[in-house]
């Protein structure tokens, strides 16, 4: 310990370094959980239990409870089996336009998750396009969380199919197992790991899941939507942390078990050479899949299609006149929520970036004192649901010394801290790749340690920055759930006036708002591509080829 003091005395940038890291780490990661802690068991500044004993008397909250619980596991399962179907028809045979339908199975990856709960009601909502009945309610909220999170679904599993070599399934076969038992008693046995981290995954995303329950949901009640009921109509900060700690205690575990199933797998890369290729499937099953395939994908597409129709749309349901009134208006004003999206989107971004960075590079080369401590700390938010971040940031910053309420930096501070731990899990994959050597060599030959850092570690490290930036920048500009708290009237993102609009009624402009957003997160994604030349591709690559 002493011995480590003293190395940090002699690097005095690693030591500033170090008090920033703690600092910001127990300020806006720490400090917000603890608050809605003290929030759910103080009243009037009096410890009380009255809020936890309220939650077990009153009906009306354990049916919510129960509710989240319930259209989880429902979507959950319906993402899990669909990206299950879609990535073995990719993996596995040889239907045709594999490069199609695997970029348009993960379009909803750069929409707001919940444009599927507006195309829902566009399209089987009172006024639907095909259908007209009542969406709202729980199978509504299910058939849009169902379509948000496919992409994830899909993403897990297809690459885990994909690493399976084919020769553990053909040494099946000679032995003269069919076909269905070859998938039986090698594939699914080798996919089951990949599949319960999958179905996990999507749980904690469909339970933390604002978006679409506020959207669709009509009185269908669940946690997310519950506790930004208890703060905004209510003014219940004692019950809203109540849920929220609740909500903690089921997302933490599920993360942890997220990851314990992750690592219970299967050695099967042998070092051997192969190459994986789809096998010749046989017609029926090839036809099966594909049809089934192209209807998922065609489906994604009519999502996305029917949101973009309906901005043009005079009033949905009763004329629909082509028309650009919808973006007269937005363009008369209602571009500055757009504006306020990507000016934070950036911000968080560049913070993250460099935020993401150097701790990593702290954690990796560095050795920080109780490095174990602040590194599950700043991986801490991978677990927390946005809505309970939000509900942390406004009770925690809405007095001095940090008095944030009302400003863009706390909306900008909830998402640089919400998404660092993948910029840090981005850049100590890479950092752990740089030889430990270059730095050595930089400070034998009279470099300091920010001299080596910005001229040898920051170069070779900048695909870890950039994948951090994008991937804040991307949640940036259509997060919801962490911010629906902390905005006013002068701070109000894109994200929820999209929220505001549909729930008044106005869906045309709704649509015409997230139309513009989806163009403008693309249009950013395609000129950071540029901007990242041929070495930065990787970070816009989902692995499916």
């Amino acid at each position: 310990m002493l011995k480590a003091f003293r190395q940090y005395i002699k690097e005095p940038v690693v030591m500033i370094l170090t008090i920033f890291m703690i600092i910001s780490l127990l300020t806006f990661v720490a400090y917000p959980l603890v608050s809605i802690l003290q929030t759910s068991f103080f009243e009037n500044n009096m410890f009380s239990l009255r809020y936890y004993a309220q939650l077990l008397i009153e009906k009306a909250l354990q049916k919510i409870v129960l509710q989240s619980f319930i259209v989880a596991a429902t979507s959950s399962t319906f993402s899990l089996i669909i990206g299950f179907l879609l990535a073995y028809a990719l993996a596995r045979t040889d239907i045709p336009g594999k490069a199609f339908l695997s970029i348009a199975a993960l379009i909803p990856l750069v929409a707001p998750p919940y444009i599927a709960a507006l195309s829902m009601i566009l399209l089987f909502g009172p006024n639907g396009l095909f259908i007209k009945t009542n969406i709202y309610g729980f199978w509504g909220i299910v058939l849009a969380q169902t379509f948000s999170w496919l992409p994830v679904a899909f993403l897990m599993i297809y690459s885990t199919f994909v690493s399976i070599p084919k020769s553990l399934e053909d040494a099946g076969a000679t032995l003269g197992a069919s076909g269905p038992r070859v998938f039986r008693s090698i594939t699914i046995p080798l996919m089951t790991p990949a599949l319960v981290s999958s179905f996990i995954t999507l749980f904690m995303l469909n339970m933390a899941d604002f978006g679409n329950p506020i959207i669709i949901g009509g009185g269908y009640g669940v946690l997310a939507t519950r506790i930004y009921i208890e703060v905004e109509g209510l003014q219940r900060f004692g019950m809203a942390s109540v849920l929220g700690v609740l909500l903690l205690a089921i997302a933490v575990p599920t993360y942890l078990l997220s990851k314990y199933a992750a690592r219970k797998s299967y050695a099967i890369i042998t070092g051997k050479p192969t190459r994986i290729e789809p096998r010749p499937t046989k017609p029926v099953i090839r036809y099966t899949l594909g049809a089934f395939s192209y209807g998922i994908v065609a489906f994604i597409l009519l999502i996305y299609a029917t949101v973009i129709y309906g901005s043009f749309t005079k009033i949905w349901g009763y004329d629909f006149t082509l028309t650009l009134k919808h973006y007269n208006t937005l363009t008369m004003g209602g571009m500055g929520v757009v504006w306020n999206s990507f000016k934070v989107a950036i911000m968080a971004a560049i913070i993250t970036g460099i935020l993401g960075t150097l701790i990593a590079w702290l954690f990796v080369k560095k050795n920080p004192p109780l490095k174990n401590f602040f590194e599950y700390l700043a991986l801490t938010p991978l677990a927390i649901p946005g809505t309970v971040i939000g509900l942390g940031y406004v009770i925690a910053f809405n007095k001095p010394p940090l008095l944030l309420t009302g400003t863009l930096w706390i909306i900008i501070f909830s998402i640089v801290f919400r998404e660092l731990p993948v910029a840090i899990l981005s850049n100590e994959g890479v950092l752990k790749q740089i030889s430990t050597s270059l730095e050595d060599a930089s400070a034998s030959l009279g470099a300091g340690t920010l001299r080596t850092f910005t001229k040898i570690v920051l170069p070779l490290a900048r695909n870890g920055f950039f994948s951090g930036f994008v991937y804040t920048f991307m949640q940036g500009m259509i997060t919801l759930s962490a911010v629906i708290f902390l905005y006013t009237g002068r701070t109000i993102l894109a994200s929820i006036s999209i929220i505001r609009q549909a729930e008044a009624g106005r869906i045309g402009y709704a649509c015409a708002i997230s139309t513009v957003l989806i163009a403008t997160v693309l249009a950013s994604l395609i000129a950071f591509r540029i901007l990242a030349g041929k070495r930065g591709l990787e970070m816009f690559s989902f692995g499916v080829k």
